[in-house]
């Protein structure tokens, strides 16, 4: 299986260029063959568009029925490509971060909700929740797991963690170190965190034009080693064939 990691530029609450993101790409990796475009935790909205007031938030969760949702599936199904996403969403007016994978056949065939409180204000209100429940999906006969950014981190989930039994972990997130910082004081600490899993790691971070923000990167771990790489700085593709271990 071929997997295209799409560390590319997001913009803060901006739908309409995200979704042209997410239609260039999956476009363009699949003519070079790709079977899944992964992108980074809350690509579609931005990590930083919620205020955690829920009356001004109302408007930015979508919910899996939304036109956001079935404009994704008809960009997988019409290039025939996977594609899994990060975004927030509303069910029934609950909201969460969540990390939604489609079939090349437009089918969500994953919705995960991350389940460390890490993605939220501690000020935010009952309505903004996390996940319970990993899941395991299989897509041309290879089994997938995802975990969101901080769910690595949380001691609570290692037990969770511990039962994954998949062939392949996603593992998007918005991460904004400098270069700098993410080589001195960070790159490590993630790469040992990637051990607590025995499968082959897909770690995917998004880039912002900005200073002060996020500045992409993708990796593959795999026991402790980097397999691939996409070094941050800049946005682009990291493409990893897998052919099991």
């Amino acid at each position: 299986m071929k997997i295209s990691l799409c560390a590319v530029e997001q913009r803060l609450n901006d739908k309409v260029f995200n979704m042209k993101q997410i239609e260039k790409y999956a476009r363009e990796e699949a003519e070079n063959g790709a079977n899944l475009c992964v992108f980074g935790e809350s690509f579609l909205q931005g990590f930083e568009c919620l205020s955690f007031v829920y009356k001004d938030d109302v408007g930015v969760p979508v919910t899996q029925n939304s036109n956001e949702i079935a404009e994704i599936r008809r960009i997988a199904r019409e290039n025939e490509v996977a594609i899994s996403f990060g975004y927030i969403e509303n069910d029934h007016g609950a909201f969460y971060s969540s990390q939604m994978t489609v079939t090349k056949r437009g089918e969500i065939i994953n919705n995960y909700r991350r389940m460390s409180p890490g993605w939220k204000e501690p000020s935010a209100c009952s309505d903004y929740r996390e996940g319970s429940k990993l899941y395991l999906y299989k897509m041309d006969g290879v089994s997938f797991s995802t975990l969101i950014c901080g769910d690595f981190w949380d001691e609570d989930l290692y037990t969770y963690i511990s039962m994954i039994d998949s062939d392949i972990l996603l593992w998007p997130v918005f991460v904004d170190f400098s270069v700098k910082d993410w080589f001195k004081n960070e790159f490590e600490d993630y790469k040992k965190q990637s051990q607590l899993v025995p499968m082959p790691v897909l770690f995917v971070n998004s880039f912002v034009d900005e200073v002060d923000r996020a500045k992409g990167g993708a990796y593959v771990f795999y026991q402790g080693k980097v397999v691939e790489k996409l070094e941050p700085g800049e946005a682009g593709v990291l493409r990893y064939e897998f052919g099991g271990c």
